[in-house]
């Protein structure tokens, strides 16, 4: 995998904790937040993943 993967990874993995971080303390239930994690978390990055193989790799 690129850098550039590698960093879009962890800028979107932060996004989503920031937004989950931001529903727990508008009140969501720990447990919802966990589900929706346990979810989101994996699937963002499988499609991230799929959708980087697909490009095709430029050379410079």
């Amino acid at each position: 995998m690129t850098r550039w993967f590698q960093i879009k990874a962890v800028l979107i993995n932060c996004g989503i904790a920031a937004a989950l971080i931001y529903r727990y303390w508008t009140g969501t239930p720990l447990l919802i937040i966990a589900i929706v994690a346990v979810i989101l978390f994996p699937l963002a990055n499988v499609m991230m993943a799929i959708t980087a193989k697909q490009q095709p790799n430029r050379s410079r």
